[in-house]
């Protein structure tokens, strides 16, 4: 389903295998890439993926922004945070429940009226498909830039559901696992798929 708000913190625990040779492009994690037109795609498009140098990167209505100072291809499970500080007026990712680093760029066009569907760790993007080389076990979208101190009770507490759904901010959340072939949203807002 669309998410119909501005995902201002986003977060996964994702793994893949260290210098994963075949991350030739880039892996989807989370987003709403699809062979959508271009004025569309730019007006409303949200995207995180990792790119071929194992960066974090933030595709935000067409501008791509993209951290550089970690590589997650480690072959462990890694935390992480992207939060898109609407006070700050920047980009921060979280390793882990650690800040890594802060982009002083920021995308400043609110997403409401979202009618693009997002998927979990794939897209397509002029006809390239674009799949998630690894393995994603959780993922979370909270309409709110989360804090340091949040992140890091989120990367903490990640399996405590019901402390997560008391946060009215919370858009979507879910547990993943190899072969399941439905999604439960543990968020109040129920984007089952």
């Amino acid at each position: 389903k669309a998410i119909n708000s501005s995902i201002n913190t986003f977060q996964a625990f994702i793994r893949i295998e260290k210098n994963q040779e075949t991350l030739s492009k880039e892996s989807v994690i989370f987003g709403n890439y699809d062979n959508y037109d271009t004025i569309a795609f730019n007006s409303y498009s949200s995207t995180y993926k990792v790119d071929k140098n194992g960066n974090v990167c933030l595709e935000w209505c067409g501008e791509e922004f993209v951290f550089e100072s970690f590589d997650v291809r480690t072959d462990e499970w890694v935390h992480i945070a992207v939060v898109r500080d609407v006070n700050s007026r920047n980009l921060k990712l979280f390793i882990n429940g650690i800040l890594q680093e802060t982009l002083d760029s920021y995308p400043s066009k609110e997403l409401t009226n979202n009618y693009f569907t997002h998927r979990i760790g794939c897209g397509i993007k002029n006809n390239i498909k674009y799949s998630f080389l690894g393995e994603i076990g959780h993922i979370s979208c909270y309409s709110s830039s989360r804090t340091s101190t949040e992140i890091y009770d989120d990367f903490s507490n990640v399996y405590d559901v019901n402390w997560k759904n008391r946060d009215s901010n919370l858009l979507f959340s879910a547990m993943l696992e190899i072969g399941d072939t439905y999604i439960y949203d543990l968020s109040a807002n129920f984007n089952n798929a």
